[in-house]
């Protein structure tokens, strides 16, 4: 695509999705350590 699209750069792209993601990493993490103590 040549022309601008402002919806790449919405508010649900920028902070929704990586802090999903991050919330899950640190979830994962928090799991594997309650597991193993």
């Amino acid at each position: 695509p040549e022309h601008y699209n402002p919806d790449i750069f919405s508010f649900r792209r920028i902070v929704l999705a990586p802090g999903i993601a991050f919330a899950g990493f640190v979830f994962m993490i928090y799991a594997i350590m309650k597991k193993s103590k």
